[in-house]
C-alpha cells in the first residue's frame, strides 16, 4: 500500500483532474481513491468520467468520427498556459503554474456520467483527456478560480442524457475542448473542438436548462421571408405608415435597393447561423408589382394551437399588397406542412375591413389571447371574427397613436409577446381603459419590459422570440431595437431568454420601409 501510494504520490503531483477507470465493481472505489488523493495530490481539482460501453451488434457503424470509440473520456479544466491548444500536457509546468501565482485551489468536485460508444477508430490506450478552454474568459493572476467549475456546466447527467448550461455552449462562456491521449500526453487530431460539438460527436443525447416543451406553440424554430429583391418605397402605404421615409435622390431606387439586400443578407445569416432558425427564403420580381413583399407576417399566418394546423390569409388595405398572396409560396407551405384547416379573409376586402395578420395580431399563443390595435389596417369586426374561428379565449383590443397623435398603423411595432416577458409601449394606449385592461392582461401571464415613444421609433417594439437550434427560447430584433433598449431592460429579457438576444443592422430597410425584424419574419408552426 506505501508503495502504490508514493507513485501515485510522484505520478499525480501538479495534476488538477485524475481519469477515474476500470469496470464497475472492480478496483479501488471513487470515495477511497479521494480520500487518498486528499492526502498527497492535493491539486487535483477536477475528476470527471465519461465510460463509453459497446453499443449493440445492430447499431451502426457509419459514423465517421475521429473521436476514438470504446474509450473512457475525461474533461479537465485547461491549465494556465494553455492560451490555445497545447501540443502536449506537461504536469510538471501545471504544478509550476500554479505555485507561481500562489492560487488557492478549489477541493476536489466530481462528476460521472456515461456516454455511448462511437464508431470510427477503436483507439488503443487508457483513455483520452478533453482539456476544456474558456477562450473569452478575461486573464488574470486567479484565472484558475475564475473558469468555470464542470459540475456548472454539466446540469444534469443520466445514463447517455446529459442537461447543460445553455450559458456554457456559445457567447462569452463558450468552452472549446482539446483532446489528448492519456498516456503520452500528446494531443490528438480532435482539438479546438466545442463542447457541444463533442459530447454528441461522443454520442451523448444533449438537452439544455430553459429548453422549452414539445408542445410549446409560443414561439417558433421556422420562418418564412422573402427577399426584398424587388423593393422600393411603397407610397401607398406611406399614407398611414409614418414609419416610413422616401428614398434619398443620392440613393435612388437601385441604390436604396442594393443597400437593403446587403442588410437583409446579414439579418438571414444571423437567423440561419448564429440563432439556427430554419428560413423559407424567397425572392420577388418587379414584375410581381410588390415593393413589400420583404414583410410577408401581413398576408398570412400559420398556427398548431388548435391541436391540428391552420393556415389563414388576410384582407390588405393597400391594393399592391394584396398580390403579395402569392399561389406559389402558398402551394409550397401546404405542401410541406400539410395544412389541415384553411382559412380566408380576403372577402373583407370589399368591405374595406382590413386585418393584416400578425402585423394586426400580437398572439399570446400559449393562453389564447390576441392583443390589437385598431387602425385602418385592423378592424374590430375581423378581430372578433378571427378569434371566434380559431377559439381564441379573450381579444384584448384597444387604440394607439404615437407622439405626434398619428394612430400607430400595426401593432406589432408597439408591443411584442414571448414565452414569458412581453414588450409594450403603454404611452401609446392614451384611452386609460383600454391600458388598464392591456396592462392588466399581460401582467397575469407575463413580465412588462415598458418602452417609450423614442423606443417604439427605433423598432425595439418589433421584435419577435423565436425558437433556436438548441429549442431554447430567443429574440431577434434589429441593431437599432436592441442599442435602444437600456441595459437593463436587455438583462429583464435575457432572464426569460435562454437561447439569448440577436440583432442584426437593417437601418435602411427600416428607414423605407417602415419595418422592422419582426415585420420581415412570417413564423411557420
Amino acid at each position: 500500500r506505501e508503495r502504490e501510494r508514493s507513485m501515485f504520490a510522484r505520478h499525480l503531483s501538479g495534476t488538477r483532474g485524475l481519469l477515474l477507470s476500470g469496470e464497475k465493481g472492480k478496483g479501488a472505489g471513487k470515495s477511497v481513491l479521494l480520500r487518498l488523493l486528499s492526502s498527497f495530490a492535493p491539486s487535483v481539482t477536477e475528476v470527471v468520467q465519461v465510460t463509453s460501453p459497446a453499443l449493440s451488434s445492430s447499431s451502426s457503424s457509419s459514423s465517421s468520427s475521429s473521436i476514438s470509440g470504446g474509450l473512457q473520456y475525461t474533461f479537465l479544466r485547461a491549465p494556465r498556459e494553455a492560451q490555445g491548444p497545447l501540443s502536449h500536457v506537461d504536469v510538471d509546468v501545471l504544478s509550476k503554474e500554479a505555485g507561481k501565482v500562489g492560487v488557492n485551489l478549489n477541493p476536489i468536485s466530481v462528476s460521472a456520467f456515461t456516454g455511448r460508444r462511437v464508431h470510427g477508430h477503436s483507439g488503443s490506450g487508457g483513455g483520452k483527456i478533453a482539456l476544456l478552454r474558456e477562450p473569452f474568459t478575461p486573464s488574470s493572476a486567479s484565472s484558475y478560480t475564475e473558469a468555470t467549475p464542470l459540475e456548472k456546466i454539466f446540469v444534469k447527467v443520466e445514463g447517455d442524457a446529459i442537461l447543460l448550461d445553455p450559458a456554457y455552449v456559445r457567447g462569452e462562456k463558450l468552452q472549446v475542448a482539446d483532446i489528448y491521449d492519456v498516456e503520452t500526453g500528446e494531443i490528438t487530431s480532435v482539438h479546438n473542438t466545442e463542447l457541444k460539438e463533442l459530447l454528441e460527436s461522443l454520442g451523448f443525447c444533449l438537452s439544455f436548462q430553459g429548453e422549452v416543451g414539445k408542445l410549446h406553440t409560443q414561439s417558433s424554430n421556422e420562418v418564412l421571408m422573402v427577399a426584398p429583391t424587388a423593393f422600393e418605397f411603397n407610397e401607398s402605404c406611406a399614407e398611414d405608415n409614418h414609419f416610413m421615409s422616401q428614398v434619398s435622390q443620392e440613393e435612388g431606387k437601385e441604390g436604396a435597393r442594393s443597400i437593403v439586400l446587403q442588410e437583409y443578407s446579414g439579418l438571414y445569416d444571423m437567423l440561419t447561423k448564429q440563432v439556427g432558425v430554419k428560413v423559407h427564403l424567397f425572392r420577388h420580381n418587379e414584375s410581381h408589382g410588390t415593393p413589400d413583399a420583404c414583410f410577408p407576417n401581413n398576408w398570412f399566418s400559420t398556427h398548431s394551437e388548435l391541436g391540428h394546423r391552420t393556415l389563414v390569409t388576410y384582407p390588405l388595405k393597400s391594393p399592391n399588397r394584396r398580390l403579395e398572396r402569392r399561389p406559389d409560396i402558398l402551394d409550397y407551405i401546404q405542401t410541406v406542412k400539410n395544412y389541415d384547416r384553411v382559412i380566408n379573409f380576403e372577402e373583407y376586402e370589399k368591405d374595406s375591413k382590413f386585418f393584416e395578420g400578425t402585423g394586426c395580431l400580437v398572439l399570446d399563443r400559449a393562453n389564447k389571447i390576441a392583443y390589437t390595435a385598431l387602425s385602418e389596417r385592423c378592424h374590430l369586426d375581423v378581430a372578433e371574427k378571427w378569434c371566434e374561428e380559431m377559439e381564441y379565449n379573450k381579444l384584448v383590443p384597444f387604440h394607439s397613436v404615437d407622439e405626434q397623435n398619428h394612430p400607430v398603423y400595426h401593432t406589432n411595432v408597439l408591443m411584442a409577446v414571448g414565452t414569458s416577458v412581453a414588450v409594450v409601449c403603454t404611452d401609446c394606449v392614451t384611452i386609460s381603459k383600454e391600458r388598464n385592461a392591456l396592462v392588466d392582461s399581460l401582467a397575469k401571464t407575463h413580465e412588462i419590459v415598458s418602452i417609450s415613444y423614442d423606443q417604439m421609433s427605433q423598432f425595439c417594439g418589433n421584435v419577435l422570440e423565436v425558437v433556436d437550434r438548441r429549442g431554447l427560447p430567443a429574440m431577434v430584433m434589429s441593431t437599432a431595437a436592441y442599442n435602444g433598449f437600456t441595459r437593463d431592460q436587455r438583462k429583464v429579457l435575457r432572464s426569460h431568454l435562454a437561447g439569448g438576444i440577436h440583432h442584426a443592422p437593417i437601418d435602411t430597410l427600416e428607414h423605407i420601409g417602415g419595418g422592422g425584424v419582426r415585420c420581415t419574419l412570417a413564423e411557420v408552426f
